[in-house]
């Protein structure tokens, strides 16, 4: 009889969760930024450096890449290969290990609203050479690398003969088909549909996803990690030469 119990027993506390039960979106975490204004984001274990960014690959580049292509897959629900930003946007030095804000996430780059723009191959090697490349036109004096999140690597090639070029470059350590479509988040400046200097508006299917801000979206994604660390560097070799400010 006492066997039988006890038999009983275990089979009652055999309902247990499953491995088929869903796990929660972690983008469900969504802030309410009207409402709360700036608030505390997450937390840095360590400081995130983005000294001469706009020249070489830094931990504060990469963690921006990466959050506006996770939040572009997000809002979007396309499958986005990767994201795409000018180097020359960053506007901090880097940002100190601790609590995150808002206001310290806004002030890492400009006010680009998100877009996304499928580009062939071909047509993102043009465009990451435009900004590594370029050293005048017209006004246009800013080499920079292009940010680019973790499904992306090139090289920064020099030229004694001229300004540098990007080269080796790899999406998910594949060299780069030039005759592939690949969906790309970046911002406004770079996929706009109206073409003014500087800009690279070639493209197909673009898509808007602003208002969000580019540093919106980054916030988000620290919002959404909660606890972030600062990314490896070792997705872009070399870097780009300084312009003189003569």
């Amino acid at each position: 009889m006492l066997v039988t119990a006890l038999m009983f027993v275990a089979l009652v506390f055999t309902g247990c969760p499953t491995n088929t039960d869903p796990e929660p979106d972690p983008w469900e975490k969504i802030a309410d930024w009207s409402e709360e204004g700036d608030f505390e984001l997450g937390t840095a274990t360590a400081d995130i450096d983005g000294t001469n960014g706009r020249y070489k690959e830094t931990p504060l580049g990469n963690l921006i890449a990466d959050g506006i292509a996770e939040y572009a897959r997000y809002t979007s629900g396309e499958q986005v290969d990767f994201a795409l930003h000018n180097g020359q946007d960053l506007k901090v030095n880097g940002l100190s290990a601790g609590k995150l804000t808002n206001t310290d996430i806004s002030a890492t780059i400009g006010n680009d609203t998100l877009y996304l723009v499928t580009y062939t191959g071909g047509e993102i090697k043009t465009l990451i050479n435009i900004f590594v490349s370029s050293t005048s036109s017209g006004t246009w004096k800013a080499n920079c690398v292009v940010l680019v999140s973790k499904e992306v690597s090139y090289s920064v090639t020099p030229n004694n003969d001229g300004p540098p070029s990007a080269t080796s470059i790899k999406v998910n350590n594949k060299e780069l088909d030039p005759a592939k479509t690949y969906w790309v988040a970046v911002g406004n400046f770079i996929g706009a549909a109206t073409a003014e200097q500087n800009r690279f508006p070639v493209g197909t299917d673009k898509t808007d996803l602003g208002p969000t801000k580019l540093s919106e979206a980054v916030a988000q994604y620290i919002y959404v990690q909660g606890t972030i660390s600062p990314p490896e560097v070792n997705r872009i070799s070399g870097t780009v030469p300084e312009l003189s400010t003569n």
